[in-house]
């Protein structure tokens, strides 16, 4: 880039650009992978939504290869690949009686509901910091302490 001339040994060149390999979610539930870039091609197995894998190259015709954490190598169609971790929800249920929602992830923070055992919710993401984000039947949002939170009722 300065004008300078020099030499490199040919261990050290290339010709061909390196394949990329980056993590990518599934952008929906139940997408097939597939042995090959095809609609027609067996299924190997299907993901669910935010399930990461690795996402090999560029897409060629509408196609990821991908290969999954089992070691399991095949092909995504683009449609159903992100790159940016989707918020993935699912129901909770109240593992405590009068379990407080908070405005914020701590108990400093106002209480917006009181929850009774078995209640359900959406939990929205994963936990931060021991709280888990959570949406009420009633459209209220606010934070439970992901010890009162269980996913079986």
């Amino acid at each position: 880039s300065n004008g300078t001339s020099g030499y490199v040994h040919s261990d050290y060149v290339t010709f061909t650009k390196p394949v990329v390999t980056r993590t990518g979610y599934s952008s929906g539930s139940n997408v097939r992978v597939r042995a090959a870039a095809s609609t027609s091609s067996a299924i190997l197995t299907t993901l669910q939504r935010g399930a990461s894998f690795t996402v090999v190259g560029e897409a060629q015709n509408g196609w990821y290869a991908v290969r999954l954490s089992n070691g399991t190598s095949g092909y995504v169609h683009s449609d159903y690949v992100t790159f940016t971790k989707p918020v993935v929800t699912r129901t909770g249920y109240s593992s405590g009686s009068n379990v407080r929602v908070r405005s914020r992830a701590t108990t400093a923070s106002s209480i917006l509901a009181t929850l009774q055992r078995g209640a359900s919710f959406t939990v929205v993401g994963e936990a931060q910091n021991g709280w888990y984000a959570v949406r009420l039947s009633n459209g209220v949002s606010g934070y439970i302490y992901a010890n009162y939170v269980t996913f079986r009722k």
